[in-house]
């Protein structure tokens, strides 16, 4: 048994993303910020990068997409 998920797993999890290279507003307990969801993790945690470029592995929060911006 290993605690690392397939690697073959996680490649369709990143195909089938829905996050990935968008902002997201994130909410992990009581921290809520605004991100953009770069890369999943081989063990699957989503890596997310904040504007001041800390990054962060997220395993559980809440995470939304944030609607595009536009120059109206």
């Amino acid at each position: 048994y290993s605690a690392m998920p397939d690697a073959e797993l996680i490649a369709a999890y990143r195909d089938a993303s829905m996050v990935l290279g968008h902002r997201l507003t994130v909410t992990a307990g009581d921290d809520t910020y605004e991100a953009t969801a770069t890369a999943i993790e081989p063990g699957g945690a989503l890596l997310v990068r904040r504007d001041d470029g800390r990054e962060h592995s997220l395993l559980a929060a809440e995470v939304t997409i944030r609607p595009a911006e536009t120059g109206a």
